[in-house]
């Protein structure tokens, strides 16, 4: 039931999952970087896998350098034009609530070998803001599909521990008079059982019918 709250829950995200993006400092090896960040409401996790989906469609592959996910000498169009080195972390918001995280991005340009700070490039700043403040609807789309998945996994799981019990219960009705009370229990959990799969299986059907409308 836990687990059925927490999906119930991830369905009723309002639709701005992102406030509007805003330069900041982080701390980067031993001093404090440019970087540009937006507050999400949405674990972590999750907005750590929508990030890498959604760079990864525009062909960028990233791994992991000092604590940052970094996608090295790319040309990122909706950035600019230049050779860039891009820096992405998702940490914990300010108060440590778990449904709501801080995106950060940092940008290198590789011909200078510095970050890019509002002063030197406003443009491209401008550019990762406008990137973030947008990044919600693919941060949703892949919210619903990592829910939708552990779903199903959830479905999965319930239909096989059904058939392991109608197994047991064919079995029991095969052993002797003795055993019919141990049959009885067999077919209240069956029932049980049964029941549990209608409700994980209608969560399935409207999240994916939650899913469908968002992409309209």
């Amino acid at each position: 039931m836990k687990k059925l709250f927490f999906v119930l829950l991830i369905i009723c995200f309002s639709n701005k999952l992102f406030a509007q993006a805003y330069n900041t400092y982080i701390d980067y090896k031993k001093g404090k970087s440019p970087a540009v960040a937006s507050v999400i409401d949405a674990p972590k996790d999750i907005v750590k896998v929508a990030l890498d989906e959604d760079l990864k469609r525009s062909g960028l592959n990233g791994k992991i350098s000092n604590g940052f996910k970094l996608y090295k000498n790319v040309v990122f169009p909706k950035f600019g034009k230049d050779n860039i080195d891009i820096y992405t972390v998702v940490k914990d918001d300010d108060e440590k609530t778990p449904e709501r995280c801080i995106v950060y991005m940092m940008v290198m340009k590789n011909a200078t070998g510095s970050f890019v700070s509002p002063g030197d490039d406003y443009q491209m700043v401008d550019n990762i803001k406008s990137y973030l403040d947008n990044f919600h609807v693919s941060a949703k789309n892949v919210t619903f599909e990592v829910q939708i998945a552990e779903q199903q996994k959830a479905l999965d799981k319930a239909n096989k521990r059904l058939n392991s019990l109608l197994t047991d219960s064919i079995d029991i009705v095969k052993k002797r008079e003795d055993l019919q009370i141990v049959g009885e229990g067999n077919h209240i959990e069956l029932d049980s059982q049964r029941n549990e799969i209608k409700m994980l299986q209608q969560v399935l059907d409207n999240m994916i019918t939650e899913k469908g409308k968002q992409n309209k």
